[in-house]
This record gives structure tokens, sequence and C-alpha cells, in this order.
């Protein structure tokens, strides 16, 4: 059962580079045979298209809310820096506890 690069861009709107659909594809595959052993439904070549495109979706979600956070860090970096704001590193001892 092979799923279809093309197909699985065609259900998300955009391109998908070479490595992550072959990681996405593994994963699939490996979410299909665990759903097919809990399920009598036999799933098919269509399934495994839409899970590739599920897990493609999970990954560029995750990798862009990463990448927000980070880019907002370094922005309240940045303003600290600028104002020359100390930072302050919320680190409490055993004592204080």
């Amino acid at each position: 059962m092979a799923v279809i690069k093309e197909s699985v861009e065609h259900l998300l709107g955009w391109g998908v580079s070479d490595t992550l659909f072959a990681e996405a594809v593994e994963f699939a595959k490996r979410k299909q045979e665990f759903l097919q052993h809990r399920s009598p439904e036999k799933l098919d070549e269509y399934h495994l298209t839409m899970l590739t495109a599920e897990y493609i979706r999970q990954s560029v979600l995750c990798k862009e809310t990463e990448d927000l956070g980070l880019k907002l860090n370094d922005m309240k970096k940045s303003s600290r820096q600028k104002q020359g704001t100390p930072q302050v590193n919320h680190i409490l001892s055993v004592s204080a506890l």
C-alpha cells in the first residue's frame, strides 16, 4: 500500500518536503497498524493518506508554535536589554520554601 505524495499535498493544500513526507508515512503506517489491532475494520490506502496528512499538519503546527515561542522569548529579552531592566530569575532557595 503506497501513499502518493501528490495526494497528501492535495489534501493539505501545500507542498511537503521529501524528508517530512517519508517521516509522516512511517508514522502513519505504525498508527494504522495500531488501529487495525483495535478494530476489525480494514483500513485502506485512503486512510493511510489521511493519517499521513494528519501527521504533517501536527508537525507543522508544532514547529510553528515552537518558532513563535522562541521569537516571543527573543523579543522579551531584547526589550529588557533595551530598557536596561535587570533580568529576574525566579529561583527560590530551599530555605525560602
